[in-house]
């Protein structure tokens, strides 16, 4: 199975809009002081076509082949090497940050989409009532005075953007910014906490290992705290985004169908992680 669908024989990343060429140098820099490891090298960049050839990988998409890693009956035998995976990207990550770390900023100074896209949705509003909405707009309030580490961001690291091959993994689809160190940390927890709604067969228990792997290893790298009050309020509002998108893509069934975002459990996790923060 993995053979006939999941093989890749050559990777082609596509990057539109401003700066490419930009993007392109950081990655390359990165690549050649070893900052970064886990990405295919980058061969070649045509401006005319916007897109980055890069170096040929053989494997397979992290994110559809963990619906067989987690069968039951090969569950074991793949378990070690799927831990494998969450060090290594936790590693990895934590290093990117360190070495591109520009400073501290305010949460409220840096215009982040995940804020900014959740507090001014009508729609957000009206399907989770304007009580609450109001509550967590005041809990947002709160927290744009902390200041976070300033960094380069991959923007998107969840697990379909993992390509694996035997125990090499890399980390493919970037989308350089700087932005919030936690933006990338938040992106693949709740990237993998989705599969738990998508996969049947999906242990909780291993899932939990994998993210406590992935940030203890990112935490070595570049130290960032993933408890308390702060976290949870991040969950929620990037569950929320996430029920934007719902929408937003939901018009396109097909791209629905790929996806495979579930509207009914990303509701039930605001009302979860809502109660923990004692919103009402």
């Amino acid at each position: 199975v993995f053979e006939n669908n999941f093989k890749i024989n050559e990777l082609y990343v596509k990057i539109l809009g401003k700066g490419v060429k930009e993007q392109v140098l950081e990655i390359k820099k990165l690549n050649e002081s070893g900052v970064l490891t886990l990405v295919p090298r980058i061969v070649d960049f045509f401006e005319d076509l916007n897109a980055v050839v890069m170096e040929r990988v053989k494997g397979y998409a992290f994110s559809k082949a963990l619906f067989f890693y987690t069968l039951p009956v090969i569950s074991s035998l793949y378990e070690d090497r799927i831990l494998g995976y969450m060090r290594k990207i936790g590693s990895e990550l934590g290093r990117l940050h360190r070495f591109t770390k520009k400073g501290m900023l305010r949460i409220g100074d840096m215009n982040l989409s995940l804020i900014t896209e959740v507090k001014s949705s009508p729609y957000l509003c009206t399907l989770i009532g304007a009580d609450l909405f109001e509550s967590i707009q005041n809990k947002v309030e709160e927290i744009e005075n902390e200041r976070v580490p300033f960094v380069q961001i991959h923007r998107d690291p969840t697990p379909h953007n993992i390509l694996v091959n035997g125990d090499d993994v890399f980390l493919v689809d970037f989308a350089f910014r700087l932005g919030a160190s936690f933006e990338d940390t938040l992106a693949f927890s709740t990237g993998l906490e989705l599969m738990e709604n998508r996969l049947p067969f999906f242990s909780k228990f291993l899932l939990e290992k994998m993210k406590y792997l992935f940030f203890n290893h990112y935490e070595k790298s570049f130290h960032f705290p993933f408890e308390g009050n702060f976290w949870i309020l991040l969950k929620l509002l990037r569950t929320l985004q996430q029920l934007i998108v719902y929408r937003r893509r939901s018009k396109n069934l097909k791209r629905y169908v790929i996806e495979c975002i579930d509207k009914r459990y990303l509701l039930k996790r605001v009302k979860e992680l809502s109660l923990k923060l004692n919103l009402r």
